[in-house]
């Protein structure tokens, strides 16, 4: 049971943070090129999901199924932090 919950909190943290950096990319994006830049932004997103499974399936073979998806969580929550950082530094670079 607890398991679960720390998934599901988990879970709602995720996609909160991929909701505010979905958020600062549509503002921070043109108009001209918001389609070609989500385009590529979904090819990396794609990538990213092939290495992540790939590394989990390794991962599964020496740790357990909880710290591999503990893992999982944390190395997106840094990528995710690290983007909005490095997108509000722009921003306020630019002001």
């Amino acid at each position: 049971m607890s398991f679960l919950l720390s998934y599901l909190v988990l879970v709602f943290i995720f996609t909160f943070f991929e909701y505010f950096s979905n958020v600062l990319f549509s503002k921070t994006v043109s108009k001209t090129h918001i389609s070609s830049l989500t385009s590529l932004r979904s090819s990396c997103g794609r990538l990213s999901s092939l290495v992540s499974l790939l590394l989990s399936s390794l991962l599964l073979t020496y740790l357990s199924v909880k710290v591999v998806v503990l893992l999982n969580f944390i190395l997106a929550m840094s990528a995710s932090l690290g983007v909005i950082y490095l997108a509000l530094k722009a921003k306020t670079a630019q002001t």
